[in-house]
């Protein structure tokens, strides 16, 4: 269940990032990624020119919704399941940790949904202070269970190396959402960008899992409450950092929303945040191919504390130059990105630039986060 061939691990550690196995992960995670969040940003865009300032806003209070809440209900369960299973080569180990945080998840996710589907008219008034967001915000309710399990089942492949099948499974999952969110807008306008993008969600999971199921066949296993208190005890730091950082995006939009009111105001706000999105998730993609390979090295005591300050610096430096080239063209395009989303826009590149810079200190932060993971300092 290694990440790489275990002589991969007998050469030198400074060697490590021009390994061709590490180098096509990052290649499959990364440039995976950008295919998919290229052509999301496409519709985007598409929705921004198609949709009223207030229509997109309203699209947007749905949209981040779904973003964050989808991530704080997998909690520390996803890069748990990297750290865990990437350094435990005991099948029957890591089908334990698979299905105790997949049912975790899948009960903090629906618990969260059935509540906020309920009260998403008290929701709208109180945080919103706009009854109007009601209706998209049930939809969105829905949506964050599909988004959280496929969420935590992207993980699952992460932490089994399986980096081609997980750029596949994303490509296959976002061309389907675009077609379904199109779809969904065509024949039911706002709300049906938002059922498209759960009923999309919902079957990434299904393909995420059979390549799961491919690498170690699930078996009937019962779960009991010890194990259960364990894999939620490893996770319990991971999520408390994810329940400090994650609801950030959400409570600026509550307060640009209940203070503001004004649709350009969250309009603004939501492209601003959708680019951060796209640009975390690059940082993501390249911090999930770093972790399981550490834990291998580490796993193998094939590092000591030279060779580790050695492999830091060095994944640091690969790390920031390969982001910093991805948020580059932000800097330099920033009028032309404005532009694209029509005449309601076309004055707001400074978003682009802030964001560039924003992101780059979220990503280093991330690399030091993983980092740390990585030596179980939780």
């Amino acid at each position: 269940m290694s990440c790489a061939k275990t002589n991969e691990f007998d050469r030198p550690i400074g060697k490590l990032f021009v390994r061709r196995e590490f180098l096509k992960s990052i290649f499959y995670n990364t440039v995976g990624i950008g295919v998919i969040r290229g052509a999301n940003l496409v519709v985007a865009i598409y929705f921004a020119n198609e949709l009223s300032v207030a229509d997109y806003a309203t699209y947007g209070v749905g949209f981040n919704i779904v973003m964050t809440f989808s991530v704080i209900c997998v909690l520390g369960f996803g890069t748990g399941s990297v750290s865990y299973i990437s350094s435990n080569n005991t099948t029957g180990k890591q089908l334990d940790f698979i299905y105790s945080s997949l049912l975790l998840v899948l009960a903090i996710a629906l618990v969260f949904s059935c509540a906020l589907f309920f009260l998403r008219a008290e929701a709208a008034t109180y945080f919103y202070g706009n009854q109007a967001f009601a209706e998209v915000i049930g939809f969105a309710a829905v949506s964050v269970l599909s988004a959280a399990l496929f969420g935590l089942a992207q993980s699952y492949l992460a932490a089994l190396c399986l980096f081609r099948e997980k750029a596949a499974t994303q490509l296959a999952t976002s061309v389907l959402i675009i077609l379904l969110q199109v779809v969904g807008y065509k024949s039911a306008g706002l709300y049906g960008i938002i059922a498209g993008l759960a009923l999309g969600n919902l079957i990434g999971l299904a393909l995420s899992l059979i390549f799961v199921y491919r690498k170690i066949p699930f078996t009937f296993r019962r779960i009991d409450p010890k194990t259960l208190k364990n894999v939620f005890g490893y996770c319990l730091p991971l999520s408390i950092s994810v329940l400090l950082v994650m609801p950030a995006p959400w409570i600026a939009q509550v307060i640009i929303s209940s203070r503001s009111g004004a649709p350009v105001d969250i309009a603004i706000y939501q492209i601003a945040l959708y680019w951060q999105n796209i640009l975390m998730f690059f940082a993501a993609s390249i911090c999930g191919v770093v972790l399981p390979y550490l834990n291998k090295l580490r796993a193998g005591n094939s590092l000591n504390r030279r060779s580790d300050r050695r492999l830091f610096v060095q994944g640091a430096a690969v790390y920031i130059v390969v982001f910093v080239m991805i948020i580059l063209p932000l800097v330099i395009f920033d009028g032309n990105l404005a532009a694209l989303y029509g005449d309601n826009y076309a004055d707001q590149g400074s978003i682009f630039r802030n964001v560039a810079g924003y992101s780059l200190l979220s990503a280093i932060a991330m690399y030091l986060g993983q980092w740390l993971i990585s030596l179980k300092l939780f």
